[in-house]
């Protein structure tokens, strides 16, 4: 939820007014003489104060209809107008380049096609009228995924502490049974190396706990049990003194 919102702050601008006499609804500055870039007035645009998002809001529209991409641009709007913090959570990658600046080609060719119904419609003159305060915002992009990117920091979360309705979500009994032994498990796994010397497993680097479960259990599959202890006590560097002050 944005905070930091004040009265002095410019309004948010949610989009162009449309037309509203009759059918096809049209960005009315764009359709109506020669539209120049950066030279429309106030009243051809939607806005709405910053403290009116404050409060939940939600984003309802039909299939490809545009969701995300207005939810971008008022990702945007807050960002650059007021001081709040936002998180995303975005499992689809529709923000993933959330950093990043389009062409200024696109400024420069700004227009509505009219029998596509679509267009790049911009309210700032240039691409450096944007680019210039969004370079100063703070951004950083939580992936998996190795990139090369400035603004991508490698995601890091621990299982053990997400709810297992999350990770069973519109599975069937019989999958969520084998969610919920598999989460067990990479608790049971979790608390046996916090009793171990860890800086052995880490090595330098983050301990990713998930590969370190499937190794254990591929490892250990289909072994007796006396192998199954032998190949433990090689694998885990078990802390003796440090279990028995935890003792």
């Amino acid at each position: 939820m944005p905070n930091g919102t004040h009265d002095v702050q410019p309004a948010l601008v949610l989009g162009w007014r449309l037309q509203d006499d009759e059918e096809p609804f049209e960005p009315l500055w764009w359709t109506v003489g020669s539209p120049v870039v950066g030279k429309h007035r106030a009243d051809h645009l939607i806005q709405t104060a910053a403290r009116g998002m404050a409060y939940h809001s939600v984003i309802v529209a039909q299939s490809g209809s545009g969701k995300s991409f207005f939810l971008g641009r008022l990702i945007e709007e807050i960002a650059l107008k007021t001081r709040s913090r936002i998180i995303i959570l975005d499992p689809n990658s529709d923000f993933r380049r959330i950093w990043s600046v389009v062409d200024k080609s696109l400024w420069e060719n700004a227009g509505y096609n009219r029998t596509k119904r679509s267009g790049f419609l911009p309210d700032e003159a240039t691409r450096e009228a944007f680019e210039e305060p969004w370079s100063r915002v703070k951004k950083a992009v939580y992936t998996a995924n190795e990139e090369e990117e400035i603004y991508y920091k490698q995601l890091q979360l621990d299982w053990t502490k997400i709810p297992i309705e999350i990770l069973w979500e519109g599975l069937g009994p019989s999958l969520q049974t084998e969610i919920r032994h598999c989460h067990d498990a990479v608790g049971i796994i979790n608390d046996l190396l916090s009793l171990t010397k860890s800086h052995l497993w880490d090595q330098g680097n983050n301990r990713d706990l998930l590969e370190i479960s499937k190794k254990m259990f591929l490892e250990t599959r289909g072994k007796t049990e006396k192998q199954t202890a032998k190949y433990l006590a090689q694998l885990i560097p078990f802390d003796f003194n440090y279990f028995q002050k935890c003792s």
